[in-house]
């Protein structure tokens, strides 16, 4: 019997809490660019205002061009790091609200709680 290797679900994003759904049930997916699909995503941020070019988006995955255009909004602040181990968070010095990894209950009891 060979290995048999599944390789992630590629996801984009569509501005919804569908996509922090989709990572508790497959943290390893591979996850889009809101604005720029053709990038891959290193964190998820909730954008309580959209952005420029997706007003009506509230939670987006940004790759770092679009974290420094979209992700700096009044109001927005990054949720989940997608990248290996965390590095973009702990390079920034950022405590995120969740880790990937996270599972169902862990996201309601998040979606649940009051933004601060």
């Amino acid at each position: 019997m060979g290995e048999h290797n599944q390789r992630p679900s590629v996801i984009f994003p569509n501005g919804t809490v569908q996509l922090l759904y989709a990572l508790a049930e497959e943290p390893a997916a591979n996850v889009r660019c809101s604005v720029d699909p053709g990038d891959p995503a290193i964190a998820v941020y909730q954008t309580p205002r959209g952005c420029a070019a997706r007003p009506d988006d509230r939670v987006q995955a940004l790759c770092g061009q679009h974290i420094e255009t979209d992700g700096i909004s009044e109001g927005s602040r990054p949720l989940v790091d997608l990248t290996e181990g965390g590095a973009w968070s702990a390079q920034a010095g950022l405590v995120l609200p969740l880790r990937l990894g996270y599972n169902a209950l862990q996201l309601t009891q998040f979606l649940e709680s009051p933004n601060p």
